[in-house]
């Protein structure tokens, strides 16, 4: 039961977020943001190319 009554505060707090956010005119931010891509791998037998 405490986590339906969490939730529904967490759920009415977020209503009111955005609210505020659309008075003041500020963005919402984004549901879900796209993580960076990692880096490319190293090649296989050290960090320079050989000569």
């Amino acid at each position: 039961m405490l986590e339906v009554e969490q939730a529904t505060m967490n759920h009415e707090a977020q209503q009111r977020l955005a609210q505020i956010r659309d008075q003041l005119g500020i963005a919402a931010p984004a549901e879900s943001a796209p993580e960076p891509e990692p880096a490319p791998a190293p090649p296989e037998g050290g960090s320079s190319p050989p000569a």
